[in-house]
């Protein structure tokens, strides 16, 4: 496999102007990302005319292109081929020189929460047993099994703090085990007592916010980030090896605890509890239009990145209510609805290639849930069919929001397989996300078919 990837890896390399103006590369599951240091020796276009390229975008100051499933293949070759060691082709931080901008914000708060999130699925899904066993008759609320799974379920949610706080120090090159404690911190069951038992509290004279930090995700993540940089900070004054180990740690305790209960964890509890009202709000307030409309939006929302700043939210609302109305619905209604649309478009079309790539990258995405090549590589080389495709989001979104579907997990798959999050005691839930979904599909496909013309050449 990696053989066929090395001539695509070699020409990438000579079109982003060699190794040599590449500061960071890292990748997700489609797309390579490149720090580059002068922009003006991309030759995007010639990029994007490479074969098993889907297409390329700037996200901020970093370059990205579109591999689709193989880019793991083409990465390892780029890093052998290029000579960039693996340890530095993972960082990316907010300090790294570069320019400040809000699309590196959301990408980095998104990459410090995406390894909770997966962690997370697997509590969910124990959360969706203890909902299907009893329907099943196999399991009964009274029994011990039952009882032991359902704190087992919690347990991650509770203590989404301390998870934050390692990903987050991982994330910004502080002690990973720092950001463990000071997320511990947080949740201690003294602090907890206290702030029900609403005792007062102080630390050198200022008054420590009596804040309730379970299940959130800003506190944890602004302390272990400005920890990150205290850290720093004393590295850089304290020269002494021997004093360096015995001082660092309590001085960078003692700046970063007051920090952390009188300013940043109230600060990011705010963050979390108002961002979350006022999406919840929002869907309250145009209710079945507005998710039709958000559904509608989401190509765009990809394509420019901004997808990455609705993590903190969503996360925040499954830990915290149980359940989530808008993001993570839309999101699964769009990734298989552009999966049909690519399907719908290889039926129209008589160009065998574009014909293959619509088949592969439709199933790709109704299989896995990962949109990008369909997008990148089909629907915006295609504007009719990414306008159907977005109608047919509009159909799903507000029928989903007519009937208030709900996702009560963690999705492990971001399409088909996504169903079982929206099973909840009635059963209504799933039948009205399938009905809701069915309905995007049809409206999608029909239009296809229907306004699809192939471009002359």
């Amino acid at each position: 496999m990696s053989k066929k990837y090395e001539s695509l890896a070699k020409d990438i390399l000579r079109l982003v102007g060699e190794a040599s103006n590449i500061t960071q590369l890292a990748h997700c599951a489609t797309r390579l990302r490149f720090n580059i240091k002068d922009k003006s020796l991309i030759e995007k276009e010639a990029i994007e005319e490479l074969d098993d390229v889907m297409g390329t975008s700037w996200f901020g100051d970093q370059f990205q292109i579109i591999i689709g499933m193989h880019v793991g293949d083409v990465y390892d070759i780029l890093c052998e081929v290029g000579g960039i060691a693996r340890a530095d082709a993972i960082k990316e931080n907010l300090d790294e020189k570069g320019k400040f901008s809000i699309a590196k914000v959301f990408e980095t708060i998104s990459a410090s929460l995406l390894p909770v999130a997966i962690s997370l699925i697997g509590f969910g899904m124990i959360k969706l047993l203890l909902t299907v066993l009893p329907m099943m008759h196999l399991l009964t609320a009274e029994s011990q099994t039952y009882q032991v799974l359902s704190w087992v379920s919690d347990t991650a949610f509770y203590f989404l703090p301390v998870a934050v706080g390692y990903t987050t120090a991982v994330k910004f090159n502080a002690t990973p085990l720092m950001g463990v404690f000071v997320g511990a911190i947080l949740i201690n069951p003294t602090f907890v007592a206290n702030v029900s038992g609403e005792v007062p509290m102080s630390i050198f004279g200022v008054p420590v916010y009596a804040g309730t930090y379970t299940s959130t995700v800003f506190p944890a993540f602004l302390s272990v980030a400005v920890l990150a940089w205290v850290e720093k900070m004393l590295k850089k004054l304290i020269k002494n090896e021997i004093l360096d180990s015995l001082l660092r740690p309590l001085l960078t305790l003692l700046i970063i605890v007051p920090l952390s209960l009188c300013v940043l964890a109230p600060a990011g509890s705010f963050i979390g509890k108002y961002l979350a009202a006022a999406l919840m709000g929002l869907y309250d307030l145009t209710g079945f239009l507005g998710v039709a409309i958000f559904c509608a939006v989401l190509p765009f929302l990809i394509v420019t990145g901004m997808h990455y700043s609705f993590m903190p939210y969503w996360l925040g609302s499954i830990a915290t209510l149980g359940y989530e109305p808008i993001y993570l619905l839309s999101n699964i209604i769009y990734n298989i609805n552009i999966g049909v649309a690519c399907l719908a478009l290889s039926l129209k079309t008589k160009n065998k290639q574009l014909k293959a790539l619509g088949i592969s990258c439709g199933t790709t995405s109704i299989l896995s849930g990962t949109s990008e090549p369909a997008l990148f590589g089909v629907l915006l080389k295609n504007k009719s069919v990414l306008f159907t495709s977005m109608a047919g989001c509009f159909a799903g979104g507000a029928i989903a929001g007519l009937f208030k579907v709900v996702v009560y997990n963690i999705p492990a798959n971001w399409a088909l397989f996504a169903f079982p999050i929206f099973v909840e005691e009635t059963g209504k839930n799933l039948i009205y996300a399938a009905v809701a979904i069915v309905a995007a599909c049809i409206t999608t496909f029909v239009l296809t078919c229907l306004f699809y013309k192939e471009e002359k050449e």
